[in-house]
């Protein structure tokens, strides 16, 4: 699922539940009041949008219309507070990690050049090696980057950290990042339990970040009415 050049958003054998955490920017456990189909229901979207050079912004915003218009939802954003954690620099004036720098390449604007045809898409990471730049190989146990933002790299430190990741870094730009760590639902007697550090320490010894706990107010999106589309 996701942006294609032309202004155009696919999605290929998606969940509703997908669709709906793309529109809204959430994460699957912050989507209250879905029926069982939405999680388990398949589905394919492709739609384009008026204007070849629309960004993600736009396009969630218009994916939140197709879905009002579409499914007939009716959904409502609140705010519950929940357990976060605040990304932050160890040393606030100090040097980065070994394993993160700041690179000179403004994803946003290769991003609008690719949406509006006028430059290919960065090739695909490969399993190992080098990333492109404003790619991003990620799953869980593993961050590798040719260009992140720190507020995407919270996002992305969702899945290791359990919990929501706030950016609370300051640093602005995009940065070549190499993280591995041991999930936190990896077995003790794994071989990656032995072989690499937990989330914690390995943000601290690879990147220079550290994560701070807190409790912040996070959006929920709680679902009134939801149906299942007609297909077309």
């Amino acid at each position: 699922m996701g942006i294609l050049p032309g202004g155009r958003f696919e999605a290929v054998n998606a969940t509703a539940l997908l669709l709906i955490t793309y529109a809204f920017d959430l994460g699957p456990d912050f989507v209250d009041g879905a029926p069982e189909w939405v999680r388990a229901d398949r589905l394919d979207v492709q739609a384009k949008a008026a204007d070849p050079t629309t960004g993600a912004d736009d396009v969630r915003k218009m994916l939140r219309s197709l879905l009002a218009d579409r499914f007939s939802l009716v959904a409502r954003e609140v705010a519950q507070l929940r357990p976060t954690y605040a990304l932050t620099r160890i040393q606030p004036n100090g040097p980065l990690g070994p394993k993160m720098r700041a690179v000179s390449t403004d994803c946003d604007a290769l991003m609008k050049e690719v949406a509006a045809g006028r430059a290919p898409f960065p090739t695909p990471p490969p399993v190992t090696g080098p990333v492109a730049p404003c790619l991003i190989r990620s799953r869980l146990g593993v961050v590798h980057s040719g260009g992140i933002s720190m507020a995407d790299l919270a996002k992305v430190l969702y899945q290791g950290a359990e919990r929501i990741v706030i950016d609370k870094t300051g640093l602005p730009g995009w940065y070549e990042v190499e993280l591995d760590y041991r999930p936190l639902s990896a077995a003790p007697d794994s071989p990656d339990a032995a072989a690499l550090p937990p989330i914690f320490a390995a943000l601290e010894e690879q990147l220079g970040l550290t994560l701070v706990s807190e409790r912040t107010p996070v959006p929920t999106l709680v679902i009134d009415r939801i149906s299942r589309p007609a297909p077309d």
